[in-house]
Order: C-alpha cells, then structure tokens, then sequence
C-alpha cells in the first residue's frame, strides 16, 4: 500500500531541510530549488519526497579542512 501523500507549506519544507524560510524562497524565486506545487497566488506547497528526491540529487562536495 503506497504511503499518502505529505504537503509541506514553505515554513514546513525549509525545516524539513534545515534551512530557513528565506533561503526556501529565494531558491524558489530563482528556479534553484526543490520542485513545488502553487496552488493559487498565496499557497506554496512542497511534497516531502520531492524534498527528499531533491536532496538525493545534489552533488556532494568537500569543503577542504571539514570532516563530515
């Protein structure tokens, strides 16, 4: 049985990606971010496997002198 469907406002998604809710926005403004639904002119929504696939696809970097 598929799981439902989790619907994330951009409060919501930002802390689900340990980001804020600013950084959340200007990603969305420049077309930078994790994939998004607009439902009418006022409501953002982001499904959390979008999140996660979205994540699962970022390039991993190292940043010279930190240990992750």
């Amino acid at each position: 049985m598929a799981q439902p469907k989790t619907y994330l406002n951009s409060e919501q998604a930002a802390e689900y990606l340990g980001i804020s809710a600013a950084t959340i926005k200007n990603w969305r403004k420049r077309g930078d971010g994790p994939p998004f639904i607009k439902v009418n002119a006022r409501v953002i929504r982001y499904l959390s496997c979008d999140l996660d696939a979205w994540m699962d696809c970022k390039p991993r970097q190292t940043i010279s002198g930190d240990e992750f």
